[in-house]
């Protein structure tokens, strides 16, 4: 009993279904995947489906026999009468993408013959009602994928004679580093952020066309936008990204933050003016303090001390720069710093004062609110630029006489 025999000479399902089980209980890959090979050949399809119902690891082993071996076909066909339909729809996708491999053409109609085999066989063309919500993904991500490489293939068509061309000064600039046909979803989104940032939305290789059809969430758009126009230093751009017009005024808003802006711009060597812009629209004064030491942005630093009138870290700051920047280097900070103490010591010291600069530079006018709005820099700028100060008290005047209340 203990000889071997051949495999081939085992007859009988309730034998050759015995040597599956005692095969199974050994837990020998080779031994197993040569049972299951030799009992597909040898028992009609159904039973050979239904013994492996019983044995989930020989059904994994077959199951990744066929994927290696690139048996899609048997593999669908496996998936189908074991009635699991969402695994035979992704086995029809997977077939399409692995069949086609470097051919763009052919994946794309292979993903749409997927696409629409899903539909038809399991949608609402079958009055089956709507499809699940897996399949209803699967579809989606068919379709999608579909899509986006037929984009690829028009925009690599595109920018390929204009490379060739010579005319775009963009492309003699930035040559480009292969075709973007076959890259990721955000690979595709960022080349068109670098190389087509104004392109209209109805355009295939528009940004905002893009994240509109594929659903991409702001967040990561404005990231992809921030490091891609960082690279070609195109700081105005940037800029614009964070306002936002309205009817009578614009604001200046953001999705990820600021911080991601300084941070991103200072690695790519932005000048110290586009960081201290960032960081002044960061709405925590701890956070831009925090950021604007780490980056030695001064600007961002003395305006923010100045709205919150903080003498002793003013004082503070000027010995830092001194001792970092030298006496002579750091002369016209600290003398800024200087002249901004002085004032606010005179300022704090009037009960209800109204400070009203004549100079052209300053427009706000500051009354003794905890600390002055963040565009109220103003402040400290008039004051350090030799400014005329007329202090009012009392309540200001206003300037249109025929509105003040008849005594």
């Amino acid at each position: 009993r203990n000889e071997p025999v051949p495999i081939s000479s085992i007859r009988g399902l309730e034998s050759k279904r015995a040597l599956l089980a005692g095969v199974e209980e050994t837990g020998n890959t080779d031994a197993i995947l040569a049972v299951c090979l030799f009992l597909r050949d040898t028992v009609k399809a159904d039973v050979f489906v239904a013994w492996m119902r019983q044995y989930s690891h020989s059904m994994g082993v077959y199951k990744s026999y066929l994927r290696q071996s690139r048996d899609f076909s048997r593999l669908e066909n496996l998936q189908r009468m074991l009635g699991d339909t969402v695994q035979e729809c992704l086995e029809r996708l997977r077939h399409a993408y692995e069949d086609t491999r470097g051919r763009p053409l052919l994946r794309c109609a292979a993903l749409t013959h997927a696409a629409e085999y899903i539909a038809s066989n399991y949608g609402a063309h079958m009055q089956a009602g709507p499809l699940q919500p897996e399949l209803e993904l699967i579809h989606t991500s068919a379709v999608d994928a579909c899509e986006l490489m037929s984009r690829q293939i028009k925009i690599d068509k595109y920018d390929g004679e204009q490379e060739r061309k010579g005319t775009d000064d963009m492309y003699v600039r930035h040559p480009r580093n292969g075709n973007v046909t076959g890259a990721s979803l955000s690979a595709t989104l960022q080349y068109c952020i670098f190389y087509h940032p104004t392109a209209d939305k109805k355009k295939l290789s528009s940004p905002e066309g893009m994240v509109k059809r594929f659903g991409i969430s702001d967040r990561k758009y404005t990231l992809s936008r921030l490091r891609q126009r960082a690279k070609l230093h195109d700081w105005d751009m940037i800029k614009g990204f964070t306002t936002h017009k309205g009817l009578f005024s614009s604001k200046t808003k953001s999705s990820i933050g600021f911080e991601p802006f300084v941070r991103i711009c200072a690695l790519y060597g932005a000048p110290v003016d586009v960081l201290e812009y960032f960081a002044m629209c960061i709405t925590d004064a701890d956070d831009r303090i925090n950021i604007s030491q780490e980056f030695h942005l001064h600007g961002a630093l003395i305006a923010t001390y100045t709205q919150q009138r903080n003498e002793p870290a003013m004082q503070e700051l000027r010995s830092e720069i001194v001792q970092e920047m030298g006496l002579e280097g750091g002369r016209a900070i600290t003398e800024k710093i200087g002249t901004w103490c002085e004032c606010v010591r005179s300022y704090c010291r009037l009960s209800h004062a109204v400070f009203v600069c004549e100079r052209t530079c300053c427009t706000h006018v500051l009354t003794r609110a905890p600390y002055p709005r963040p565009t109220a820099t103003a402040y400290a700028d008039a004051a350090l630029k030799d400014p005329k100060i007329k202090w009012q008290k009392g309540r200001k005047k206003s300037r249109l006489g025929f509105f003040r209340r008849k005594k």
